[in-house]
């Protein structure tokens, strides 16, 4: 872990984070990212930090297709 994902994570829960569905790309980049670091780690602790920053992640993705979706049904 470095202190870039813990700054991702600290940024993801804060109340006042925005973002806009056009940056879905990233998201989903930072899924794959986030699960091949899961699937690597050497420790249970670590293991569980990329799960947890893969629910946050997954959760945003979620949001965004949701509204992707609203928007092609219009």
């Amino acid at each position: 872990m470095d202190t870039e994902e813990d700054s991702f994570y600290k940024c993801l829960t804060c109340k006042k984070f925005v973002t806009t569905i056009e940056r879905y790309y990233y998201f989903e980049q930072k899924m794959n990212e986030y699960k091949n670091k899961k699937d690597n780690a050497s420790s249970v602790a670590e293991k569980n930090f990329y799960a947890g920053l893969m629910e946050i992640y997954g959760g945003y993705l979620a949001e965004m297709y949701s509204i992707m979706e609203g928007k092609n049904d219009n």
